[in-house]
């Protein structure tokens, strides 16, 4: 069965590629003062995620991930939103959640759309990779402590801080789902 268009995504015309010069520009005030590269990293349903690597005015290399939205703009009510994932980012960090720095939010004048951009955290995403791979195998006896240690220090985040957050029962947010499938929704 095909899908319909979905009618809440528009296309603003002045969201663009980032440049070395947009990077430079908004990277500046946090220690950046050459970009070296930018490439867009994989992953992503409805957010893009550029890594941006350049030099630190002391010559030490610097990394960031600018996370925005791109050029299709999802107006989708169920989404928190990227304002609010830099908030819930901001929150987890101080809570002691390992988890990247935002260092600045973009909102949207800077022509790269809205967004935010974080420290750059080497590491792998991929989950099979991360349970199949022999590169992996020394960390998996601890994996699954670590990561009920950081769910439990999520749990843990008064989230009443973050503007835009909604809370909602298990139960409601299902229900919200079905209304937007039976709706022809894209759900």
């Amino acid at each position: 069965m095909p899908r319909a268009e979905n009618p809440s995504v528009s296309v603003p015309s002045d969201v663009a590629v980032p440049t070395p010069e947009t990077l430079c520009f908004l990277l500046a005030p946090l220690g950046l003062s050459v970009i070296a590269a930018c490439r867009r990293l994989s992953g992503g349903a409805s957010q893009e995620s550029w890594r941006i690597d350049g030099t630190a005015p002391d010559g030490s290399p610097e990394s960031f991930v600018l996370r925005r939205t791109p050029a299709a703009t999802w107006n989708f009510d169920l989404a928190a939103g990227i304002e609010t994932e830099a908030g819930l980012m901001r929150l987890a960090g101080a809570a002691g959640v390992p988890s990247p720095a935002v260092a600045a939010l973009l909102d949207g004048t800077e022509g790269l759309g809205r967004g935010f951009v974080m420290g750059f955290v080497a590491g792998e995403t991929l989950g099979h990779k991360i349970v199949r791979d022999p590169a992996f195998a020394a960390v998996r006896p601890a994996l699954a402590g670590q990561c009920g240690r950081v769910l439990a220090a999520i749990h843990g985040i008064d989230a009443d801080g973050v503007p835009g957050l909604r809370l909602q029962t298990a139960e409601a947010q299902v229900a919200a789902l079905a209304d937007l499938h039976a709706g022809g929704g894209w759900v």
